[in-house]
C-alpha cells in the first residue's frame, strides 16, 4: 500500500501550455479591467477632478504594484507549483501557511465568480431593458444560475477552450474601450454629437474636485470614499498566477504577464480620466451615470456589450483559477 505519495506519482501531471501572453497577461487584463471603468470613473472624475482622480489611481496600482512585486521576487526565487499563490507561499512559508490562505483564496476567487455573474445580469437589464423590468419570478437569479453553468461548462471542457472564449469576451471589451475613446475624440473635435452629453465651458472645468452629494447616498464623497470606490477596479492581478500549473515558465511568466497587465490597465485608466475631463461637462460627469456609454461611437449599445462580457470576462478567469487551486492543495493532502 504506497498510500497518497503513490497516487500522487501516479497522477498524470497538467499539461504546461501557455506562455506569458495567453497565460498571464491576458487573463490578468480581463480581471483588472471592469465596469468601474465605464461605469464609477466618470463619475469619480467628475467629483474629484483630474488631479485627484491620477492620485486615485496611482495610490490603488502602487498597492497592486507592491503586491506583485512581493510575488514576482518569490516567484523567481525557486521553483513554482501548481496553484499560483499558494504554490509560491507554500515553496517559501511552508504549508501551515499556505494551506489556510490557499483555501481563503480559494473560497474568495469562487464567490468572486457569484459576483461577477450576478453583475452581468444587472448590466444586462440596465443597458437592454430597465432595472424595475421582471421578467418572470425570480427572473435575475435562474438567469444568473444559468449563466454561471454555461461558464462552468466552458471550464469542464479545458483550459483550452476557457483561453479561446475569453479572448472573444476580452476582444469585445478592448473594442468597447476603443469605441468609447474614438468617441471621446470625436466629440472633442465637434465631429460627434451624442445625446446628453455636454462639453465643459473650459478645458479646467474638471481639473480640480468638486464634492457634490450623491442623490443615491444622500452622502458628500471625499477622498477616501472614492479611493474605496476605485480600489475593486485594479484588483484580479492573481488571474494569471492561478494557472501556475500549465505554464511553461512560470517563474518568468508570472511577473512579466502581470506587470504588462498593470501597466496596461494603469495607462488606459488616466488616459480616460484626462479625455473625459477635458471633452465632458462636470455637469454630464455627476448627472449620467452611463457617460461613457452615451459618448461611445457609433451606438452606445457598443460600450454597453462591453460591460456585460467584462463581467462575464472576470467570472470566467475566477471559475478558470478557483479549481486550479483548489487541485493544488489537494494533491499536496492539506485539506
Amino acid at each position: 500500500d504506497g498510500g497518497p505519495d503513490l497516487e500522487k506519482q501516479a497522477r498524470p501531471p497538467a499539461p504546461k501550455t501557455f506562455g506569458t501572453l495567453f497565460g498571464v497577461y491576458l487573463p490578468c487584463l480581463q480581471n483588472i479591467l471592469g465596469v468601474i471603468l465605464f461605469l464609477r470613473l466618470p463619475w469619480i472624475v467628475g467629483q474629484a477632478g483630474m488631479l485627484l482622480s491620477t492620485a486615485v489611481v496611482a495610490l490603488c496600482v502602487s498597492s497592486t504594484l507592491l503586491t506583485t512585486l512581493s510575488m514576482s521576487a518569490l516567484a523567481t526565487n525557486g521553483r513554482v507549483s501548481g496553484g499560483g499563490p499558494y504554490g509560491i507561499l507554500l515553496s517559501n512559508l511552508g504549508p501551515e501557511f499556505a494551506g489556510s490562505i490557499g483555501v481563503l483564496f480559494y473560497l474568495g476567487t469562487t464567490i468572486a465568480a457569484t459576483m461577477y455573474t450576478l453583475g452581468g445580469v444587472e448590466a444586462l437589464y440596465t443597458n437592454f431593458l430597465t432595472p424595475e423590468t421582471v421578467l418572470f419570478s425570480f427572473d435575475r437569479q435562474i438567469i444568473g444560475i444559468f449563466w454561471s453553468f454555461a461558464l462552468g461548462g466552458i471550464v469542464f471542457a479545458g483550459m483550452k477552450y476557457v483561453a479561446r472564449v475569453s479572448l472573444v469576451f476580452l476582444v469585445i471589451v478592448l473594442s468597447a474601450v476603443f469605441f468609447m475613446t474614438l468617441g471621446t475624440i470625436l466629440f472633442a473635435a465637434g465631429v460627434w454629437n451624442p445625446p446628453g452629453v455636454k462639453a465643459p465651458a473650459d478645458l479646467s472645468e474638471n481639473l480640480l474636485s468638486n464634492y457634490t452629494i450623491n442623490p443615491a447616498t444622500g452622502r458628500l464623497p471625499d477622498f477616501t470614499f472614492l479611493l474605496a470606490l476605485f480600489y475593486p477596479s485594479v484588483t484580479g492581478i492573481m488571474a494569471g498566477s492561478n494557472r501556475s500549473a500549465v505554464l511553461q515558465s512560470p517563474g518568468r511568466a508570472i511577473p512579466k504577464g502581470t506587470l504588462g497587465a498593470i501597466s496596461t490597465t494603469t495607462f488606459i485608466y488616466i488616459l480616460t480620466i484626462w479625455l473625459f475631463g477635458l471633452s465632458i461637462a462636470n455637469e454630464t460627469l455627476l448627472d449620467n451615470k452611463l457617460v461613457a456609454a452615451f459618448i461611445a461611437w457609433p451606438h452606445q449599445y457598443v460600450v454597453a456589450v462591453g460591460i456585460i462580457m467584462s463581467t462575464v470576462g472576470a467570472g470566467l478567469q475566477s471559475l478558470a483559477g478557483a479549481p486550479q487551486l483548489l487541485r493544488s492543495i489537494a494533491n499536496d493532502g492539506h485539506i
